[in-house]
Formats: C-alpha cells, structure tokens, sequence
C-alpha cells in the first residue's frame, strides 16, 4: 500500500520561486521505499503534469530531486511512498518528504511541510507539534542591548512561557 503527500497548490504569481528542491529521508532500518515525485502545473485548469520521477532510496538513506517553477504561477508536488512490507502508518512516519522553496539564486524561501493527502485507509498520524520561536531585536545591538522573545506552538504560548 502506498502513502501519497501533497503540498496543495503554491502561488507563485510574483515568480519569485525557482528552484524546488524535494528531499525524502528513509528512516526504516531494514527496508526499501519507493518513492515516486510528481511536478504539476497548476496554473491551467485542469492541471498538468510537467515532470514524474520514481526511484528506490534504501534503509537509513536520503536522497533529493530538484524542479524549476521559474515559469508557473501555481504549482504542486505529490510524494508517492511505499515501504515494503510496512504499514500506511510506519511508511507516513518512517519515510519523511521535505520540500524547500529557493529563490533564483538558491537562497531559502520557504520550507513547506507535505500532508497526507490520499491513504487507502485514514490513518491518525500524530505529527509532532512545531514550535515556533520569535525573537524581537533592538534596531541596534550593543553590550546593553537586550533581546527578548517568546515561544508559541500552533498559535498559543505553553504555561510558562
């Protein structure tokens, strides 16, 4: 059985993403994943594949594709992933796709986290929570600067933060 994860559609109506760089991490010990990565054009309607590639990555291994949207104004990426002999389960935590965003000179846009967009039978993952730290900075830092901040996961601070 297989996993499949999305991005849902990303604007790119300014056409300041380039380069997307998707990344799948295997960390299965002792089995093979099979993964298939599809580019799509969502700027037309219906949408159109413009790229598909499929390959193995083996136990404990990583491995990247890289794709242009230099020219689309809406664009998506599907993740098909199936770990032998595993379960939809272990294979939607076990084998991790990342996608990042860069810009045409390779700088960090964005990094977008895939969902689980289609498996055969709905599974309740429990992705870990990500904190998200914010730090306010003087306009200027010296000795008697002080930078102050806080911490918030989905929204809200934690008691004691």
């Amino acid at each position: 059985m297989s996993i499949l994860f999305t991005t849902g559609p990303i604007d790119n109506t300014k056409l300041d993403l380039s380069n997307i760089e998707v990344r799948i991490r295997n960390t299965d010990p002792s089995n093979n994943a099979s993964v298939t990565i599809r580019f799509f054009n969502e700027s037309l309607s219906p949408e159109s594949l413009i790229d598909s590639d499929s390959f193995t990555i083996g136990p404990n291994s990583t491995e990247s594709e890289l794709y242009s949207a230099a020219l689309l104004t809406s664009f998506l990426v599907e993740v098909e992933v199936s770990l032998t002999k595993r379960s939809d389960k272990t294979t939607a935590t076990a084998v991790q796709p990342t996608i990042t965003v860069l810009d045409d000179t390779n700088e960090l846009v964005q990094f977008i986290r895939l969902l689980v967009s289609n498996p055969k039978n709905l599974q309740n993952i429990d992705y870990p929570m990500t904190p998200q730290l914010n730090l306010f900075l003087p306009n200027t830092i010296n000795c008697k600067s002080q930078i102050k901040g806080d911490v918030s996961i989905e929204g809200s601070s934690p008691s004691g933060c």
